[in-house]
């Protein structure tokens, strides 16, 4: 039942707690047929709803990098300038990584830049507002094993039990060790922030060298697993070149998450751990931002879709 009320009347209160054809039933054709065109009206709307943002940066201050500067204001284009190679970021908002998200905006370069090209990505991070990294959840699949050794905080050698599907060359590469694993196999533990140095080599044996001292220390029996340090930008449209006018980009991420083996972290669903989500933008090019060159921005959104 709708209920219809009107406070001041505790007759019509009871009139208007109805059925809308009861209500519409005790008002004259004409005003009859005009609740029912908003009626009708109203639930289209909601029906045809377009997507929902929930985060449209487009002042200077909505985006910072890590030494707290910010975009130029370009009111030619009443957009805004990125005429240094950082990476800024927007603030965190909650996301549900049950629903379809679709990240878009409009790029093109200065007059007069040189070629450059935007990364442009949503950033994943957990409830506590950590970022989460491609190694964090990037994982070589029946990698697990266990410490038969202390691996203590400040040493570079420590002893796996099973390395036989450790890839040697590629573990010596870009390897990193996940200590405090989910030991069922099933990657519960993702994502894993608990992560070694890179390797330096995995010998026969299980011994694995390091790089660079540990920071914290992990005792004998404490389950492990290989992963790599993949370098991606989160999710994120690719590495886009702009030219004189302007581009629409956009990328739209999945709902649900999904393991991440190896290379996976760039398909387009939400990473594991996933609770908030930052937006990234970072010009692109080899070296340094050639002088007088820029990328101009604007109408950038990050909007929920179901």
């Amino acid at each position: 039942m709708t209920v219809y009320e009107n406070v001041t009347s505790s007759k019509n209160r009871t009139l208007f707690a109805a059925e809308p054809s009861v209500f519409l039933g005790r008002l004259s054709g004409g005003m009859a047929k005009f609740m029912l065109f908003l009626l009708a009206t109203g639930v289209s709307a909601a029906l045809h709803a377009g997507p929902v943002p929930v985060l449209a940066p487009s002042k200077p201050e909505d985006f910072t990098d890590l030494r707290s500067k910010a975009p130029l204001p370009y009111p030619e284009q009443n957009a805004l300038l990125l005429n240094e190679k950082r990476a800024f970021y927007t603030k965190l908002v909650p996301v549900d990584t049950g629903k379809r998200y679709r990240l878009s905006g409009e790029f093109r370069l200065a007059p007069d830049s040189d070629e450059l090209s935007i990364v442009f990505a949503v950033l994943p991070h957990t409830a506590d507002g950590v970022r989460i990294y491609g190694p964090n959840i990037c994982f070589v699949p029946g990698s697990e094993s266990v410490l038969v050794s202390d691996a203590p905080k400040g040493g570079t050698v420590f002893k796996v039990k099973e390395v036989a599907k450790w890839d040697r060359a590629t573990a010596a590469s870009i390897g990193r060790v996940a200590f405090d694993t989910d030991p069922s196999g099933k990657q519960g533990d993702l994502p894993n922030f608990n992560l070694s140095p890179f390797l330096s080599s995995v010998a026969d044996d299980g011994t694995v060298t390091l790089k660079k001292p540990l920071e914290k220390s992990y005792p004998a029996g404490t389950p492990v697993r290989l992963h790599l340090d993949r370098k991606f930008f989160g999710i994120f449209t690719g590495f886009e070149k702009l030219g004189d006018r302007w581009k629409t980009l956009s990328v739209t991420v999945s709902p649900g998450t999904r393991l991440r083996p190896l290379n996976a972290p760039a398909l387009y669903d939400w990473w594991p751990g996933t609770a908030k989500a930052a937006i990234l933008l970072y010009p692109f090019v080899p070296g340094e931002m050639p002088k007088g060159s820029g990328i101009l921005f604007r109408n950038i959104k990050l909007e929920e879709c179901d």
